[in-house]
């Protein structure tokens, strides 16, 4: 045989050798591409459900019918978060006392914002959440509490002081005066869920 036609064979099976390696090279880089690509993709997904899911659970847990004080919705509409309001419970505070009611504007000092500078001018909620006046020295100012009376229970978060809530007092801020003389003095329990001082 020809040194020259061996020589070029040997260089053509050199060739299609380095061929087939790049090849199968370049075909485990796709796979393992790809699995990266699928892995990364299904964290993404679960990363929007989670958050969707964290979205559902901070939705308010009563309904409006009675400005906010009323029964609780069906369990299935507040499940995440009455998990966590249940971790929350493992040593909560309860407070027996006398809820009274408010308005925005008063004669004795109520000019539409709360001792804590929250605008209630326009509305009796902060963050889907009743307003409250309270004692700090009792329950502290930004605590996120339960007010519950015979089979009825809100939450609320205590944004506000008034000069005759001492003590075991608080004040529920509500639209209108006849609404606050039709609520009156109610003997209540008052459950601290979030300690303003911790927050």
């Amino acid at each position: 045989m020809n040194p020259s036609n061996k020589s070029k064979r040997n260089k053509h099976k050199l060739y299609k050798s380095i061929l087939n390696i790049t090849t199968f090279v370049v075909a485990i880089l796709f796979l393992i591409g790809m699995s990266i690509y699928i892995i990364t993709s299904s964290k993404a997904e679960e990363k929007v459900e989670n958050k969707t899911i964290s979205q559902h659970s901070i939705k308010d847990t009563f309904s409006l019918e009675k400005e906010g004080v009323s029964k609780p919705l069906p369990p299935s509409d507040f499940i995440e978060e009455e998990v966590e309001v249940e971790k929350i419970k493992e040593n909560p505070k309860t407070i027996k006392a006398v809820a009274t009611a408010y308005t925005a504007f008063c004669d004795t000092g109520c000019i539409g914002v709360t001792k804590t500078g929250y605008d209630v001018s326009n509305t009796v909620y902060y963050e889907d959440k009743r307003v409250i006046a309270v004692d700090p020295k009792v329950i502290p100012l930004h605590s996120i509490v339960e007010v519950t009376y015979g089979d009825e229970w809100f939450k609320a978060v205590a944004l506000d002081t008034g000069g005759d809530i001492k003590n075991t007092r608080i004040d529920i801020l509500v639209k209108t005066k006849e609404r606050a003389y039709e609520f009156g003095r109610r003997d209540v329990e008052v459950t601290i869920l979030k300690n303003g001082d911790e927050l």
